[in-house]
Parts: structure tokens; sequence; C-alpha cells
């Protein structure tokens, strides 16, 4: 099996607008190629999708209030992009509103981008505010990356998002004009609403006080400011269907104008909306049935260019404020999860196929914010997913959904087609049989959403795929621009945080029994690492990473000060201690000699848009051939981000133009316990212990088991990649700064020994795969050290005879060399888990003991994980064989 590659195969693909079999093939998180449905494709993982269901692309929302920062009881990023990916939505962006601060700076946007980046399950991008007080001062929010900006004609709600009039509104758009972004538009005019204080708890009294009339009204000025400047302009949540025509003449004389509307003004009708039944307010407000048909009549003709979700929820304190009372509830509608669903259930109803709606749900918010390459199942663009099953009866209550408050105005009704499955980048982020629904965020790991940013360009746009070329040929614009996270700053997920700073690590040694613990946490805590690369600090590279990275064009706020701090204050001994920064020693209570320390890889982020990959003289795989000269030859590396992902950046010819791109996959290549001696090791040869075993698996989501040396483990973490090729060949791979966020947990003596059999080294559990591993100055000794360890685990974890477990090894498991570089070699094996299915399902499919946190030393309310049904009895149908 190629590590990374997947296929997934139906019969029914939305591709480029119909359905037709085919075989999705999957590498490195993007859609690397279309193949026929039967086509065999070497070495990959495959998923059917059942002929009840169809694979569409992820869907897009391009009208989300998430509200994080400032009132996240109302929604987070961690709970919305979950409810997202569960309603199969793998790109959203997020409104300017409700949130505080408001998005209207570019300090604001950051300040978003920083609440958001820990939580996000799926990839978020940014709307800015257009408001009376930032008006004139568009573009450097621009040129920070929103997709736009949007605006109010009415009042907002919320005193810190003012609304524009009509001057202003012509004001914005002749901005926006000019820096080539778009307006998107709140339409109802203020002086034809009548909402203003309590209006009962008869909805019909609320629908009047919001006529057709203010929405019309404040349509025609959109229109005609967007004719008068030539800016784009978009219609956001239009109810009144009464408009369309409006709209459509606009659009047939070439006024840039799109429009949406949202699932309750197509699903729900006023004549339904019981009394007191607050949840349905949303402004503008839903209308009648007869509305609602028109409305219906726009979706079919193409005149509406998107369904998006005005996802706007609210605690349920303030959905029920004033008991009901329609004037005095917060208005929005919650259903970010069910989008999909309502419409389809309401189109089959109406005999209206499903390829009527899909492009409503992908290409069209695609377009109204200016996304390329998301919505669409093509070679090259990422490998956003879903599996909807297009006849599955789908019961909503609300407090079963996953958005963070239980109320809806879906709850209770009976829908028909539920999404399956949902990957992003290739990774599965939701599987309706993965837990109940209230479980589900356990099963998903880490997020992995990323953070977009728009191009600063004419269109708007986000750039191209990693594998696209831009327009000139050149490389293409980076999606994001990286963070730098100094000490403290920015998000900080675990329970516990460790900074950087002389007083903190060891430079060069790792810890040792007699070491004072840095900190002291319960098993299953997780702690906040910030990991400091040797790179840029060591005597050879003159000791001065300011100094050293302004050689390369890096500001000195973008190095990072505990770098420097470490550089001026700690000194080691080149010729006697290792390179590496690692971090002071953390005890974990309840770890004792014999039982294994459980490390699992929760979150690893950059802290730095770059890093160095480094050939010594006198090491490496060719010592005496290179490097050529005496000096070391540090290679500045530059970090972007693709739609594919992180890319680091090589020229062909030194000084050349970075031209050669390859993808990223942090990890750390430190993770030890200290050793039951007096005396701290040397940095670079690993051992039972772990310590430096540059396994390039061990990225997000991966688990690593080492033997406990000494009371409390005192683990320990550091050498920071960025990105390894198996064997390193030179002296370092791209090592960059990480902050990372790891779970400790302690697996007892006897249940490990059960789990797995006398583990002497460290062992890894990453992508599907056991990683036993073996250790040697001698590469020969080394792999069969690690043959020797694969087959003690298959015989102690499956009952595998020996010369049977022999016979497997050689026919089914790769054998990579971690590292050939140094004092002691290092191979590991990839054993696939899936291979012994059967074994587990023969013993009654029970999670095995080291599946569990902590095995039998658990901290208090940490949920223990189940696995998921056997494959193939998934309720869904989609196999994974």
């Amino acid at each position: 099996m190629t590590p990374g590659r997947s296929v997934i195969r139906a019969q029914r693909t939305w591709i480029a607008g119909s359905f037709r079999p085919a075989a999705i093939v999957v590498e490195r998180g993007v859609v690397a190629a279309i193949v026929d449905v039967r086509a065999h494709v070497a070495g990959a993982r495959t998923v059917l999708v059942p002929d009840d269901a169809v694979l569409l692309p992820g869907l897009v929302d391009s009208h989300v209030h998430v509200n994080e920062p400032g009132r996240t009881e109302w929604e987070g990023f961690r709970s919305a992009t979950l409810a997202a990916a569960a309603g199969g939505v793998t790109t959203i962006v997020d409104m300017p509103l409700n949130s505080l601060p408001p998005t209207t700076t570019p300090e604001a946007l950051e300040v978003k981008r920083a609440a958001a980046a820990p939580s996000a399950f799926i990839d978020v991008g940014f709307w800015g505010g257009a408001v009376p007080e930032n008006l004139g001062a568009l573009a450097p929010l621009h040129e920070a990356g929103v997709f736009g900006f949007k605006c109010f004609l009415s009042p907002s709600g919320v005193d810190e998002f003012g609304h524009l009039d009509r001057a202003q509104l012509l004001a914005a758009m002749t901005e926006i004009a000019a820096i080539g972004s778009r307006l998107i538009v709140h339409a109802e005019d203020p002086a034809l609403l009548h909402d203003h204080g309590p209006l009962g708890r008869e909805y019909g009294a609320f629908l009047a006080s919001r006529p057709a009339e203010s929405e019309a009204s404040a349509i025609d000025a959109v229109i005609d400011a967007a004719r008068r400047t030539g800016a784009r302009a978009h219609i956001l949540h239009l109810s009144d269907a009464h408009s369309l025509p409006a709209i459509r003449a606009a659009k047939a004389e070439g006024v840039a104008l799109t429009v949406e509307t949202c699932p309750h003004y197509l699903t729900i009708a006023a004549e339904e909306i019981p009394e007191g039944a607050s949840e349905f307010k949303c402004c503008p407000p839903i209308r009648e049935a007869a509305n609602r048909d028109l409305l219906w009549e726009g979706v079919v003709d193409g005149t509406i260019d998107a369904i998006v979700s005005d996802h706007s929820p609210s605690t349920v304190d303030l959905k029920r404020s004033g008991d009901g009372d329609f004037g005095l509830a917060w208005g929005g509608i919650s259903g970010l999860q069910l989008g999909l669903s309502a419409v389809w259930t309401e189109a089959r109803g109406r005999g209206i196929p499903l390829e009527t709606i899909l492009p409503l749900y992908t290409t069209g918010p695609a377009r109204v914010a200016g996304l390329d390459g998301v919505g669409v199942i093509e070679v090259g663009a990422p490998a956003h997913l879903t599996v909807f099953g297009v006849d599955d009866p789908f019961a909503i209550e609300a407090a079963r959904l996953l958005h963070k408050n239980p109320i809806t105005a879906y709850d209770r009704r009976a829908l028909t087609g539920r999404i399956r499955r949902t990957w992003l980048h290739g990774e599965s982020v939701f599987d309706v049989t993965s837990g109940g629904p209230g479980e589900a965020p356990l099963f998903r790991g880490a997020p992995r959403g990323r953070l977009l940013r728009a191009t600063a360009d004419s269109d708007g746009a986000a750039g191209p795929p990693a594998d696209a070329p831009g327009a000139n040929g050149q490389t293409p614009t980076p999606l994001t621009t990286l963070t730098v996270l100094q000490r403290g700053a920015g998000p900080i997920p675990g329970d516990h945080y460790l900074p950087a700073s002389p007083d903190t690590v060891l430079w060069g040694r790792l810890p040792c029994a007699t070491d004072a613990a840095a900190l002291t946490i319960a098993p299953g805590d997780t702690v906040t690492f910030d990991t400091v690369s040797h790179e840029g600090i060591l005597e050879d590279q003159g000791k001065d990473p300011r100094a050293f990275f302004a050689a390369h064009g890096v500001a000195e706020a973008s190095v990072l000060d505990d770098a420097i701090e470490i550089a001026a204050t700690l000194s080691r001994d080149p010729a006697a201690d290792g390179p590496h920064v690692v971090t002071g020693p953390v005890f974990v209570e309840g770890a004792q000699p014999g039982d294994l320390l459980k490390i699992t890889v929760e979150r690893l982020v950059p802290r730095v848009p770059y890093g160095v990959i480094s050939n010594r003289h006198g090491k490496g795989a060719l010592v005496g051939e290179l490097p050529r000269g005496a000096a070391n030859v540090s290679v500045f590396t530059p970090v972007e981000e693709r739609a594919s992902g992180l890319v680091g950046l090589l020229p062909v010819t030194e000084g050349g133009q970075r031209v050669v791109e390859f993808p990223l996959a942090p990890f750390l290549g430190t993770m030890g316990v200290a050793v039951a001696a007096a005396e701290r090791p040397h940095s670079v040869p690993p051992g039972a212990h772990g310590g430096n075993i540059d396994i390039n698996l061990l990225t997000e989501g991966a688990v690593l088991y080492l033997p406990v040396q000494v009371p409390g483990a005192l683990a320990y973490v550091g050498d920071p990649h960025f990105a390894q090729g198996d064997g390193e060949v030179a002296l370092t791979a791209l090592e960059a700064s990480l902050r990372a966020t790891l779970r400790f947990e302690v697996v007892p003596r006897a249940a490990a020994l059960a789990e797995f059999g006398e583990v002497t080294g460290p062992l890894a559990r990453a992508r599907g795969y056991l990683v036993p591993t073996g250790l040697d100055p001698d590469l020969n000794i080394a792999m069969r050290n690690c043959v020797r360890a694969a087959l003690s685990l298959l015989q102690a974890r499956y009952g595998m005879e020996e010369h049977l477990a022999y016979a497997y090894l050689s026919a089914a498991t790769d054998f990579d060399i971690s590292q050939v570089v140094d004092i002691v070699c290092g191979v590991h094996a990839r054993i696939r888990e899936a291979d012994f299915a059967a074994v587990d399902r023969a013993r009654g499919g029970a999670p095995r003991t080291g599946d569990v946190a902590g095995a039998g030393v658990k901290a208090p309310n940490r949920p223990t994980p189940v696995r998921s049904p056997d494959p193939a009895t998934r309720e869904n149908g989609a196999t994974d064989d």
C-alpha cells in the first residue's frame, strides 16, 4: 500500500455538473486522479460508496456566524465546524459580526484567526465588515485576506457593528470597486421596518413589522450602487421572492450581482410557525407559502446563485427572551448541520432533481466568495468529499445536533437524506457510524481545518492549488501567511503550557533520573509545548539567530524570542553534546518503571514560516563527499500554504527562483522519557528511552508508547521538524520550531503486556499502522532488531505463531530507515492493523487495552474512545479495504 494513497469508488459521483461512475484517487490531501470506477489503483486503501448513496464534493457555506471570540457561548469554531462537517460542509466563510471584536480591522481579523486556528475541523475563511467607522480604510483589511465586506442597510442588532446609509453604501462600493473586492449586503430599508419593542407571541405581527417592501427597496439601492460603481455586489439571505425580477433584470444588464437564499426560506412557511416559537425568528423573516413557491422558481431558473445556512445561533435564553415574544427574542436560525437534508427533502417533494440544487451548495457559494478549487471534484483540487444517503430518514432532535445550543427551527422535523461521511483534505472528519451524535467530537482527533486568506488580486479569490501554475507561470500566491507564534502568544489549547526559556529547556543533553520536573501533570492531561529548533542558534551558524535569519531576509520580529534567549544564555560543548533543544521533563503522576507512557500527538502548529536544512562536514549519508567544502551548508527554506497544505520551497540553482515545492508534515524528532541514570545522555543517539527517534509518521493523531524508566516518566520533547524523508541522508531535515500539544497517559505494565507484549523500545501507532522500531549503530543490526520487535508484537497482540509472523512480515510489511546519518541508525516497520481486523472480530471486537485512555490509570472525566464498527458492517456501507 502506498502511504497516504486512497481511492473512493462510487457509481454516482458529482463531477462537472453531472453524476457518473468514478474512482477518486486521493494522495497527500488532493485529488490526484479520476479514473474508471473499476480501475485498479496500486497501493491504495479503498472506500466503496454504496449504490444508494452519492459521492459529492465537500459543500461550501459562505454565510456562517461563528461568534467566537466574545460570544463563544452562542457558537464557537469547534462546535460550528463539527456541525458543518456532519452536514457535509468542508469550507465556511465566517461573518464579521457577533464576535467581539467585529472583523472590521486587520487586527481584529488576526484575533478571529487566532481563535479559529486551534479549533477548526474544516477550512475557514473570513468576511470583513464595512461599517461607518472604517469607510476609506478598507484596503488594509482586504490585503489581510478577507474575502469581501459585509454591510447592513438597517440596524444589525449589535451596537458594535453599525449600518450604512445610502450615501455610505455608495462610498463603500466605490472603495471596494477600486480594490477589487466585493460587498455583501443585508438588504432591508430601515425606513420601512416597524419591529421596535415587544410584538407578542403571534408570528404574524413580527412578519408585518418587516414587510417585503423593505427588502425590495434596499435591493433596488444595492443594484443602483453596483451599476454606478462597477463594484461586485451580493444580496444576502433573500426572502422576498418578488425582488427576483429586479435581480434578473440587473444580471441581464451586466451588473456584477449575485444572490443567495437560505434553507429556512425554501422549506418553512409563515403559516406553519406556532405561537411563541421564537426559534423561527430571523431577519429578513420567513414569509408565506406563496412566496416560498416563487423562491423555488428562482432556484430552478438559475436566478439564485447559492443556498447557504445563514447559521446565526444564540443561547436558548436569548432565543426565548420575552417568553416567546417575537419582538424581544434574538433573531437567527440555527441550521448549519441540516441545510442539504432540509432542502433536498423539500425539492424531492416538488419533483426537483438533486442535480438542480447541488450547484447551489458547491460551486455557487464558492463563486460568491471567490473561493477557487472548492466545491468541485477535479484533479488538483483539495480532497474535500462527502457521502450523501439520498433516501436516508433523518429525524431531527435539536439536543442531538452538534451545534452548541440545542434549539433550532428544524427540531422534530422528519427529513429525507443524510450525510454519512465527510473527508477534509483526504482525512475523515465525520462518519455517521462513529458514536452517537453527542459523542461524535471524540472521534475526529485533532482539528485540522485550515484558515484561508483571499489573495489581494483583482478577483478577490483564493489562490490556486499547489500544483496549478499561476497565470504567469510563477509560483502560486500562498493562501495564508503563517503567524509567528512568540512565547505565550496565539492559541494554547493544552491543559498546561510549558514555554521555552533558558530555565525550562536542555541543550544538547536529555533528562535523567536526577532532574527536577519542569511540570507535573495528571495522566490524561494535555500539555502545549513551545519547542525550539537548534537551527539558527548553533555555534557554526554564529549562535545569533537574529543575525543568521536576517541574512535570509527574516525581520527581527519574526525571529523567536525564546531562541534568541537560549542562544545568548545557554552554552554546550559541541565536541561532547548534541545539537538538540529539548523541553524540561514532565512528571506524569502514577507512571512507574515497567509501565508504558502513551503520548498522543494532538496538535502541531508551525511557529515560524521558515526552516533550515543543514549538512555539516563529517555527518550524513555521504560522509567525505558532501558537503564539498569544510564549512557546513545551511539551506534556508521558506514555508507557504497552498490549497493542498503547507509546502517548503527550494530553488534548483543557488540564488534562483524557488520553484521546487514539497509538502510538509510536521512532527517532533525527539520524544522520550528520562533514563534511569544520574548522568544526562547525549541528545543524538536514540534508545529504549526514545529520544531522537526521527520517525516521520508521528504527525498529528499519532501515538507513541515508551517504556517508563523512572517514576513519573519525566517525559520531554524537542527537535521539531516541518518535514523529513525516511532515511534523512543529510544531517538534518527541514527543521523549525513547532507549538506542540500532546496528551500523556499511562498504560500499566499488565495491560501493556496483554496489548503489545514486552516493549523494549519505542512503539508507535499512526495512520492505521503499528510501528515497532529497531536501533543500533550498525544499520544491519538495527534492521534485525526491528524484525525481532515486529515478531514479538505480532505474537503478543494477535497470538500469531512465529514462523507465520515471519512470513507475514516478509510478504506484507515495509521496513523503513528512520535515520542513517549519525551515532545510532533506526529502522521502523509499518504493520497494517486492518490486515488483522478478522482477528479482532474473532475475539469479539472489544477495544484493546492500549486503545483506552490509560488502560486503568485514567484522568477523571476523560471519555474512553470507542472503536468504530467493523468496516464490513458499517451502516453507511463505505467499506475500507
